[in-house]
């Protein structure tokens, strides 16, 4: 995945990033917390690796626990024609890919499963793709020869 997998690095520790941080960090382990009692295994969130993926899960589970019933949409790309190499040839490729990241951090048990929150809500992660030609993205042939003229 094309993700970064730990927090941007500070150069310099100012007092208000030096207290950002550690909201992000109390906030991750408020969350890891509050989805370890789902009880499907540890889920470990984490500032330092798979940092994006770690942070989505968090708000995620803020928002089921504030009331509010989410689904998050991991989608990928697959089988781009502008990549000349395209690790996500397919939906398997994309869906090995997530979850071997998402094993550092968590059990891929919780995926694609729906899950209550304890204010009610429910809440739940689905992994998808999508491939350029599932979107039939072709232009009509008028479209085409206005594009074709503005190259030359």
């Amino acid at each position: 995945m094309s993700e970064k997998n730990s927090k941007s690095k500070v150069d310099k520790k100012n007092d208000r990033s030096v207290a950002n941080e550690f909201s992000i960090r109390l906030r991750l382990a408020e969350a890891s917390i509050g989805l370890n009692r789902l009880k499907l295994g540890e889920f470990q969130l984490s500032a330092d690796h798979d940092y994006q993926l770690s942070n989505r899960l968090a708000y995620l589970h803020k928002l089921a626990s504030d009331g509010v019933p989410t689904i998050l949409l991991y989608l990928g790309w697959t089988s781009s024609p502008d990549w000349t190499t395209d690790p996500f040839t397919n939906d398997s490729a994309w869906k090995a890919s997530v979850k071997e990241h998402f094993e550092r951090i968590a059990p891929w048990t919780f995926v694609e499963k729906k899950h209550q929150s304890e204010s009610g809500a429910q809440f739940q992660m689905i992994v998808r793709s999508i491939s350029p030609d599932s979107l039939n993205m072709t232009l009509p042939t008028t479209q085409l020869s206005a594009v074709e003229g503005e190259k030359k």
